[in-house]
């Protein structure tokens, strides 16, 4: 990746003049198709890591494509995808279910 040279302020790091500027452009994106709601940067980082660990790519690649050194950080832009959650507990429900034991009634008790 190029080297960015910092915007009109020379103070300011070169990332976040690019974060500023994609900010404006989302924003006129957004008002172009009609969203109303705040289209950002920071919206978009959130749908991409939410996207991501829902479609079951490993934390530890999202941290990588986000640039965070590690998982804590990713976790704040991950909103937690219930459905994966109720998947699991369905596969430990049937697991349960298919597994015999000691505790289930045998039908020639009965």
């Amino acid at each position: 990746m190029e080297k960015m040279e910092a915007g009109n302020d020379r103070n300011q790091p070169a990332y976040l003049d690019v974060v500023q500027r994609t900010n404006i452009k989302l924003k006129k994106i957004a008002s172009i198709i009609g969203i109303t709601s705040d289209l950002s940067s920071g919206c978009a980082r959130h749908s991409w890591a939410t996207i991501a660990v829902s479609i079951g790519i490993p934390k530890t690649i999202i941290a990588k494509g986000m640039a965070h050194a590690a998982n804590t950080i990713t976790d704040v832009y991950i909103d937690f995808e219930w459905k994966l959650l109720d998947v699991a507990n369905r596969e430990i429900i049937d697991t349960i279910k298919s597994t015999p034991t000691t505790l289930q009634p045998d039908s020639r008790d009965a």
